[in-house]
């Protein structure tokens, strides 16, 4: 099935010049990382505080767009600077998990949102991070198969604050939210037993 993951290489050329600038001015992959991890916590307290306002929601599309493009830099930087460590890809892993709950659990902030299955989307989400992590212990590489990996995740959350902003009826929003548990169920699934290797782009 397609995946964002498949025009990862398109987009590490499209921020070529905002990576050399980062290198040119020393700004660290940790530093990125934090900041994504910050813009995450950042915009989820403004949709929680909001209370789900069409505002706060309008404002989710470029956060996400800036938070998968410090995500992919974060790499970038690590390793054309040869600073690559098992910290940091620790602190990456763990970011990346709590951007992923700190943006989207506030959508119970919008009135009317099934809060079980939004939290059910959200957790599955979580599962399928932990299980690509999984897979370095036995393999030597992390397990990035979709159909829903993060950045198809964060696109998926995109077209959920869009939808709710258009007010498609409550039942179709659970609906959709139920698909993406369905196909977090499949990419567990799938990052579980089939075969891994180095990532896009890499």
């Amino acid at each position: 099935m397609p995946s964002l993951y498949d025009i990862k290489p398109a987009f590490q050329r499209f921020l070529q010049p905002v990576l050399d600038a980062c290198i040119a001015w020393r700004i660290s992959a940790n530093a990125l990382t934090a900041l994504a991890l910050g813009l995450s916590i950042a915009g989820g307290a403004m949709l929680w505080v909001s209370g789900g306002a069409a505002w706060a929601l309008l404002c989710y599309l470029p956060l996400l767009f800036l938070r998968m493009a410090l995500n992919a830099l974060d790499g970038l930087v690590a390793r054309q600077t040869g600073t690559s460590s098992r910290a940091g890809m620790i602190f990456n892993e763990v970011a990346d998990i709590t951007s992923d709950v700190a943006m989207y659990v506030p959508f119970l902030a919008v009135i009317g949102v099934d809060y079980v299955a939004l939290l059910a989307a959200v957790l599955t989400g979580v599962v399928v991070e932990l299980s690509g992590i999984w897979r370095l212990k036995g393999d030597g590489y992390r397990a990035y198969h979709g159909p829903l990996g993060k950045s198809d995740r964060a696109f998926a959350f995109g077209l959920l604050a869009v939808l709710l902003l258009v007010s498609l009826p409550m039942l179709l929003v659970t609906v959709y939210l139920v698909t993406l548990t369905a196909m977090h169920l499949l990419t567990i699934r799938n990052r579980l037993v089939r075969p891994v290797g180095p990532p896009p782009g890499n």
